[in-house]
Formats: C-alpha cells, structure tokens, sequence
C-alpha cells in the first residue's frame, strides 16, 4: 500500500510539532511529486515550526506560495505572518500585509494591529506603535485597553514612564478604564524601574 494524501499530511503535521520542519517540508514536496495535495493545516504547521526554529525566510515562502497558488487564507493566518515579521523585525512587511489583507477583502482587526503594534514596541520604537493608535482612532472602531496597553508597554520598556502616564491619561479621557493588562505593564515597570520614588509615581499613576 502507498501513502495517501491523509497520511502525507499527518507525518507533516507529526514533523512540525516535533520540531523537525525541515523535514517535514522534504516530505511535502515528495507528496507533490507524487500529485498529492499538500492541506491548509500542514502549511501553518510548518510554518508555525519554521518561526518557532527561527527560520523565518522558510515561513515567509510557504506563505507567499499559498498566495500565488490561490489559497483563501483566513484572519488567523494573517496574524500567524504577523508574529512571524513581528519576531523577525521587519516592521515593513508587516505593515504590507495589512495591505494585502484588505485587498484579500479581510478587514485588519484591533488584535491585527496589536500585533503591530507589539513589533514597534519591542524593537524600541514607542511612536511608531502610537502612530498606529492614531490611525486606528481615525477609522471610527471602538478602542479597548488591548492597543493602548501596547503603546503604553512601549513607552514604558523604553523608560520614558512620562509618555507612558500621559497616554493612559488619554485612554481614560476617551472613557476606557483600566483593566489587567494596562496594570500589568505599570507593575512591572515599577518592579524593574531602579529608583524608589519611579516606581511610586508609575504605582500612582494608576489611583489617580
């Protein structure tokens, strides 16, 4: 008896989550040679794995190959490319895929652009993560504590507790209050911040 396609696809999927995507993508390209149909699910296992062994170039083509191959692709996959640009660093691409998400008629949501968000700030680059806040407030969806807590977490990591406090002031000007994770981000910067009377005001921040 020969592999089927069921079969090819579950020795992938068994590859990838035990952290051997190479292999796995040897295995996918035998199936193809033999005219098998490699499934949705087996391309984001494999490129789940590429991203967690680092090997972003990998993910990246797999990615690019289902578009040119006419796959419909979902918001989940979307976001997978995300946090592949968002670890890689390449804030460029990721803003590119917000364009090729639309244009895929799939609408970037406030977790698409927390994302984004969340690249800028742990690259170092707090105004570029508000530069987004910004543009999403132009767009009329109604704002959460999620994409402030990433500006704010930004600031925040960078030291300038300042901007940090002035943006949740704003947050609780537009009516949103703060939950768990705006107190995450001023807690733990006050736990790592070197001085007393820092970590007070951060606290402070937070009754007032």
């Amino acid at each position: 008896l020969k592999p089927d396609e069921e079969t090819y696809n579950t020795l992938i999927i068994m590859y990838c989550r035990d952290r051997r995507p190479e292999e796995g993508f040897s295995l996918m390209n035998k199936m193809r040679s033999l005219g098998l149909e490699p499934k949705l699910d087996t391309y984001r296992s494999l490129i789940t794995a590429f991203n967690k062994q680092r090997m972003y170039e990998q993910a990246e083509e797999l990615f690019e190959e289902l578009r040119s191959n006419g796959y419909k692709l979902d918001r989940a996959f979307y976001h997978l490319m995300m946090k592949t640009y968002r670890t890689s660093g390449d804030h460029r691409k990721a803003e590119n895929l917000l364009a090729i998400m639309k244009e895929s008629g799939i609408e970037p949501t406030i977790s698409t652009m927390h994302l984004l968000m969340v690249s800028y700030g742990k690259s170092g680059q707090p105004e570029e993560a508000e530069n987004v806040l910004k543009n999403l407030r132009t767009t009329g969806v109604v704002l959460d504590t999620l994409p402030y807590s990433s500006v704010i977490d930004a600031y925040l990591k960078k030291g300038d507790f300042k901007a940090g406090i002035e943006k949740l002031t704003e947050m609780k000007e537009a009516g949103i209050e703060p939950d768990h994770r705006i107190w995450t981000c001023f807690i733990r910067a006050a736990t790592l911040s070197e001085g007393t009377n820092e970590a007070i005001v951060l606290l402070n921040a937070l009754q007032d």
